[in-house]
This record gives C-alpha cells, structure tokens and sequence, in this order.
C-alpha cells in the first residue's frame, strides 16, 4: 500500500514539473521511456533515448538525493507552494485599484516621470497619484529624485519618480496587470499603427503607445524620421499641441521637418477659419 502511495506521489510531481510531458532534465529531450519498476527502486526511473541518461521527477532538483519517500516530498512541495501563494497574496494586500494603475503607469515610465504626468497615463487624479507614490515609497517600492523635464526648448526642474526594483517590487509586478503589447485593432483610433512601432525601439514600445497619452514622444520619433509614411501620418493624426511643442522644441533645427509641421498647423488654422 505505501508502495502504491509513494508512486502515486511521484507521479503528482512529475505531472507539476513537466505539466506538458516528461522530458530529460539533461538534454530537454521528450524522448524518454519510462524503466520498469524493480523491487527495492524507491523512484519511478525514465531513460533518455537520445542521451542515455536515466532520471526521476527529481533528478536535477534541491530535492535529488533526498532520503524523503514520495509521499513526504509530494507534502512538503504542497507547502512550499501554498507558502509561496499567501506570501504573493500578502504583497499587494492594501493596494487598492488605483494603486495598482499608478504602478503600472511607473512601470511605463523606466527613467522616472513626474506625479502629474503618472496620473495622467494611471487616469487617476494628482492628489491620488500622490497618495499612492507614498505608499509605495514607504514599502521601499518607489523613490523621487530631483531630476528635469523638457518645457519646449529648456529643461525644467522637477521631482521624478521610479520604481526601486527591489525584490518586493519585482513581485509586486508580477501580480500587478498591465495592458498586454497586442496588435491594436485598426479601428483603434488612439494607437499607433503596427506598421509604425519598429521607429519606437527606446522607452514604451509601439503596442503600448496611445496618442491620448504620448502624443509628444511619438512626434519626436516619427516627425523628422526616414520613414515618410509614418511622417506623414503623425503630422495628420497627432493633436496640434504636441506639433506645436514638438516644432518648438526643435526650433534649433532647420529643416523639413519643421516646415512640414508649420504646413499642417496653418492649414489646420485655415480649416477652422
């Protein structure tokens, strides 16, 4: 009967370690056989038929070599795992949803950014956003730092904040949802162009951008670029501030670009006459 029981158990964990089929810890080939078990063999045994090498549901693991049966290890794993979902549970116990948005949007701003603009992208207020960068502050999840924005051609001073990436912050996102980097749809009005996103290698990545939001930043990658196209789309679909802040943090530069932008702000300016 505890024969039965122990091999049951390793079956269990064999199941939770190779969910989609036994494969050789070794060489990661399925082509395994499972060996007949011999009186005295306290482990179901696989053989490799590519490497040769014989194994068992915890060969390779912190377990191999222990003198635990089945039964027992299959317990102790049971632990561990339920330990590990209350401790993950714990992390974000107190994080109402609005904080969760300001730590998405942290997560979307790297290089830090200020409360104004996290609550802009969290669609939260300021006063909430603030509210919540205190706490993540004082959980050690976030930090500010004197740092500076642009505000047309000069740099201003300002407080940016970012996430500290410890170890509690990293479990923290894990848990946290973000909006996936899928293919927007065409009728999406607010996104950019799956044709666009190879001009935004740096900072958010083209699935992630939204006009509503990042309007300046994909005028400065797209405006001025050696993709025409994407040029030409910018210059008719981006709101008339970011072309008008845009064209005036370049105002150095002389070009196409800049005239480019000055046509489409006068005829924008003469459609609304």
């Amino acid at each position: 009967m505890r024969a039965d029981e122990d091999r049951g158990a390793a079956q269990v964990i064999a199941d939770q370690r190779w969910p989609d089929g036994v494969q050789c810890p070794k060489c990661d080939s399925r082509n395994v056989a499972a060996r007949k078990m011999i009186a005295g063999r306290r482990w179901p045994q696989w053989r490799c038929r590519d490497c040769r090498r014989d194994f068992t549901a915890i060969t390779g693991t912190e377990w191999a070599g222990s003198r635990r049966s089945a039964a027992e290890l299959a317990a102790v794993i049971e632990l561990d795992n339920r330990l590990i979902k209350a401790a993950s549970d714990n992390i974000v116990t107190g994080l109402r949803p609005s904080d969760q948005k300001v730590m998405a949007a942290l997560r979307r701003r790297p290089l830090g950014a200020t409360a104004a603009k996290l609550a802009e992208i969290a669609g939260v207020s300021v006063s909430q956003t603030r509210r919540s960068l205190r706490s993540m502050a004082h959980r050690g999840w976030a930090d500010r730092r004197d740092g500076a924005v642009r505000d047309g051609y000069r740099l201003a001073s300002a407080s940016l904040w970012s996430l500290t990436y410890n170890s509690e912050c990293i479990d923290a996102l894990r848990l946290i949802p973000q909006r996936p980097a899928l293919m927007p749809p065409p009728s999406d009005p607010d996104a950019v162009p799956s044709k666009f996103w190879h001009l935004f290698w740096s900072g958010i990545s083209g699935p992630d951008l939204r006009i509503s939001i990042d309007a300046l930043h994909i005028a400065g990658s797209a405006i001025g670029s050696n993709d025409l196209s994407a040029e030409a789309w910018a210059l008719l679909t981006l709101p008339a501030d970011a072309l008008l802040k845009i064209q005036q943090m370049r105002r150095h530069e002389q070009g196409d670009a800049d005239s480019l932008i000055g046509c489409e702000l006068a005829r924008r300016g003469m459609a609304h006459a």
